[in-house]
């Protein structure tokens, strides 16, 4: 994920870093809390199952979902080494 905020950040704008990955840790310890906690309040073993297999599932959402981002084109090209 820190790749990706890196990658998808403005150039001009290097303060929104930190509120990028405040708000994709936040987004994700949400989604683990609200889906994941309450099957495993039970406190069973196949409760506990369950809720590694939520949030399993999850991260292959999450996977799939980075794979379908694109990184922004900036106008900079990559330094060409020199050929000696």
């Amino acid at each position: 994920m820190s790749v990706l905020e890196v990658i998808q950040a403005p150039d001009d704008e290097p303060e929104k870093l930190p509120g990028i990955g405040n708000a994709t840790d936040g987004i994700g310890s949400s989604l683990g809390f609200a889906w994941a906690g309450p099957v495993e309040g039970s406190g069973t073993d196949a409760s506990f199952s369950a809720a590694l297999w939520i949030c399993f599932a999850i991260g292959v959402v999450a996977l799939l979902a980075s794979l379908l981002l694109r990184p922004r084109v900036s106008g900079l090209t990559p330094a060409r080494a020199s050929t000696v």
